[in-house]
Protein backbone atom coordinates (compact mmCIF):
# COMPACT_ATOMS: atom_id res chain seq x y z
CA UNK A 1 0.00 0.00 0.00
CA UNK A 2 1.31 3.41 -0.93
CA UNK A 3 0.86 5.76 2.01
CA UNK A 4 0.06 9.33 1.05
CA UNK A 5 -0.91 10.97 4.29
CA UNK A 6 -2.28 10.13 7.67
CA UNK A 7 -5.71 11.00 8.93
CA UNK A 8 -6.39 11.21 12.64
CA UNK A 9 -9.70 9.58 13.57
CA UNK A 10 -9.62 10.25 17.29
CA UNK A 11 -8.37 7.03 18.87
CA UNK A 12 -6.18 5.97 15.97
CA UNK A 13 -4.46 7.18 12.86
CA UNK A 14 -5.37 5.65 9.50
CA UNK A 15 -3.10 5.71 6.47
CA UNK A 16 -4.87 6.69 3.27
CA UNK A 17 -4.16 4.46 0.31
CA UNK A 18 -3.54 5.79 -3.17
CA UNK A 19 -6.95 4.45 -4.20
CA UNK A 20 -8.83 6.37 -1.48
CA UNK A 21 -6.99 9.61 -2.20
CA UNK A 22 -7.54 9.26 -5.94
CA UNK A 23 -11.28 8.73 -5.58
CA UNK A 24 -11.72 12.13 -3.92
CA UNK A 25 -10.30 14.03 -6.88
CA UNK A 26 -12.83 16.56 -8.21
CA UNK A 27 -14.92 15.40 -11.16
CA UNK A 28 -14.20 16.80 -14.59
CA UNK A 29 -16.96 18.26 -16.73
CA UNK A 30 -16.81 15.24 -19.06
CA UNK A 31 -17.35 12.92 -16.09
CA UNK A 32 -20.39 14.95 -14.97
CA UNK A 33 -22.09 14.29 -18.30
CA UNK A 34 -21.72 10.54 -17.82
CA UNK A 35 -23.27 10.30 -14.35
CA UNK A 36 -26.30 8.05 -13.80
CA UNK A 37 -29.64 9.55 -12.70
CA UNK A 38 -28.75 9.22 -8.99
CA UNK A 39 -25.27 9.27 -7.42
CA UNK A 40 -23.86 8.58 -3.99
CA UNK A 41 -22.90 11.33 -1.60
CA UNK A 42 -19.17 10.74 -2.24
CA UNK A 43 -19.58 11.27 -5.99
CA UNK A 44 -21.63 14.42 -5.35
CA UNK A 45 -18.93 15.60 -2.95
CA UNK A 46 -16.28 15.07 -5.63
CA UNK A 47 -18.33 17.11 -8.11
CA UNK A 48 -18.51 19.93 -5.57
CA UNK A 49 -14.91 19.65 -4.41
CA UNK A 50 -15.91 18.67 -0.88
CA UNK A 51 -14.33 16.08 1.37
CA UNK A 52 -16.22 12.87 2.05
CA UNK A 53 -16.53 13.63 5.76
CA UNK A 54 -17.80 17.16 5.22
CA UNK A 55 -20.34 15.97 2.66
CA UNK A 56 -21.73 13.42 5.12
CA UNK A 57 -21.89 16.07 7.85
CA UNK A 58 -23.82 18.42 5.58
CA UNK A 59 -26.23 15.68 4.51
CA UNK A 60 -26.78 14.53 8.08
CA UNK A 61 -27.62 18.10 9.14
CA UNK A 62 -29.85 18.73 6.09
CA UNK A 63 -27.40 21.36 4.85
CA UNK A 64 -26.12 19.72 1.66
CA UNK A 65 -26.39 22.37 -1.09
CA UNK A 66 -28.74 20.30 -3.27
CA UNK A 67 -31.45 17.68 -2.83
CA UNK A 68 -30.38 14.55 -0.95
CA UNK A 69 -32.47 11.39 -0.73
CA UNK A 70 -31.90 9.33 2.40
CA UNK A 71 -32.61 5.62 2.15
CA UNK A 72 -31.83 3.98 5.48
CA UNK A 73 -28.16 4.77 6.10
CA UNK A 74 -27.50 5.67 2.46
CA UNK A 75 -27.54 9.12 0.96
CA UNK A 76 -28.28 9.58 -2.75
CA UNK A 77 -28.19 12.77 -4.78
CA UNK A 78 -30.25 13.18 -7.96
CA UNK A 79 -27.87 14.07 -10.76
CA UNK A 80 -30.35 16.65 -12.10
CA UNK A 81 -30.18 18.53 -8.77
CA UNK A 82 -26.39 18.35 -8.76
CA UNK A 83 -26.11 19.59 -12.34
CA UNK A 84 -28.59 22.36 -11.62
CA UNK A 85 -26.50 23.49 -8.67
CA UNK A 86 -23.39 23.48 -10.84
CA UNK A 87 -25.30 25.20 -13.64
CA UNK A 88 -24.26 22.44 -16.01
CA UNK A 89 -26.61 21.09 -18.63
CA UNK A 90 -26.80 17.42 -19.32
CA UNK A 91 -26.64 16.83 -23.06
CA UNK A 92 -28.50 13.77 -24.35
CA UNK A 93 -26.28 11.08 -25.80
CA UNK A 94 -27.07 9.80 -29.26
Amino acid sequence: MLHLKQRNTGSSTIDMSLTEAKTMQPLKYVELAELPSVVGIVTAARALGLSRTYAYQLAKNDQFPCKVIRIGNCYRVPTAALLSLLDAERKPTE
